[in-house]
């Protein structure tokens, strides 16, 4: 059980945070860090320039295309 604490520790260190937010849960760790890796893969696999695709995600919201949907989370 340890081995699996560390690696949610450390996945936790990867995952974008604002200084103020609690220290997410494993039940949340998971689906932000598969909605930060998708993230990430649809703007490498992106055409259009990163910043401005990061940009307009953060202006409309980000409606990627392999999101995990809720029920699959």
């Amino acid at each position: 059980m340890l081995s699996i604490n560390s690696a949610f520790d450390e996945l936790r260190g990867y995952i974008p945070t604002f200084p103020y937010e609690k220290h997410f849960s494993k039940i949340d760790t998971l689906p932000l860090a598969i909605a930060y890796t998708t993230l990430l893969t649809d703007i490498l696999t992106s055409e259009s320039n990163p910043k401005l695709y990061v940009q307009n995600c953060t202006k409309e919201g980000y409606k990627g295309s392999r999101m995990p949907s809720e029920t699959q989370v």
